[in-house]
Order: structure tokens, then C-alpha cells, then sequence
């Protein structure tokens, strides 16, 4: 941790289960999810549980996480844990927005040594990235 950050400014939010009819979908939320996404973040939500909570403001707006919602809505959860960020103005929640949705279109591919767009891997990266992040497993198979 960096000597200009001081543990009196991290905050740590709470994950609290909140019922999914209080959660609302941000109006300008741009990134979309095809219904083959949604399937896999439900089968991954089935997997592995629901690993990654989904960011809401104080009113219940979603910041992030949107389509784990979706997918739990397409599970018939009737709650899911989320992350009050209640201390974000509404220019930190647009800036949050769009580095979450880049960072999602990101990752660290270890046979590549760097950060390489998934949509630019080939079939046999994403199989071998799998394998390696699931100790040789293939979680579409324990689904």
C-alpha cells in the first residue's frame, strides 16, 4: 500500500443480501449481455457460488454487476450479495463504470505474458487458460 494512502482512507463495504426486486438497472448502463453470457454466468454462478457481488449505490442503483444479475434473475434468486459504495459521486461512478467494463474486456494471459483482449484469443488459448486457472478442469463440465 502506497505511503499516501492511509488505512483511514480505504473503505471497506459490508456484502449484504439484498432482495433482487429492490435492484435497479443503471439508465445509461451500456454494456449489454447476449443470452449464450447470461447462460455462462449462471452456470458459473451454480459452480462456483456467487464469488463477485454486485456494486449498488445507496439507492440501490447497480453500478456493476449487472448481468450477474441478470443471470441470477434467470436462476430465480430472489436474493444476491451486493456492496453498498455509498460514497461515490456521481462522476467517480461514471469513471468506475467504464474502467470495470475495460478492465472486463481484459485479461492476463500467462502463455501470452501480458494483457491481451479475450476476444483476440484463440480457441486453444482460452482452452489452455482454462485448464490452467481450474487446476486442468473444464468448469462447463461440473455444471
Amino acid at each position: 500500500m502506497s505511503s499516501s494512502l492511509r488505512p483511514a482512507h480505504v473503505r471497506l463495504p459490508q456484502v449484504k443480501l439484498s432482495r433482487i426486486e429492490t435492484l435497479r438497472a443503471a439508465p445509461r448502463n451500456a454494456r449489454t449481455h447476449s443470452k449464450k453470457q447470461l447462460r455462462h454466468l449462471a452456470r458459473s454462478i451454480t459452480t462456483f457460488g456467487f464469488t463477485n457481488p454486485v456494486l449498488v449505490d445507496a439507492s440501490g442503483e447497480v453500478i456493476a454487476g449487472h448481468g450477474r444479475l441478470a443471470a441470477a434473475r434467470m436462476l430465480g434468486l430472489s436474493e444476491v450479495p451486493t456492496l453498498c459504495v455509498d460514497w461515490l459521486t456521481e462522476d467517480q461512478k461514471r469513471a468506475y463504470v467504464i474502467a470495470d467494463n475495460r478492465l472486463a474486456e481484459k485479461v492476463i494471459c500467462p502463455l501470452l505474458g501480458g494483457p491481451k483482449s479475450m476476444l483476440f484469443w484463440t480457441r486453444k488459448e482460452k482452452t489452455n487458460a482454462i485448464q490452467e486457472t481450474h487446476a486442468g478442469g473444464d468448469y462447463r463440465q461440473a455444471a
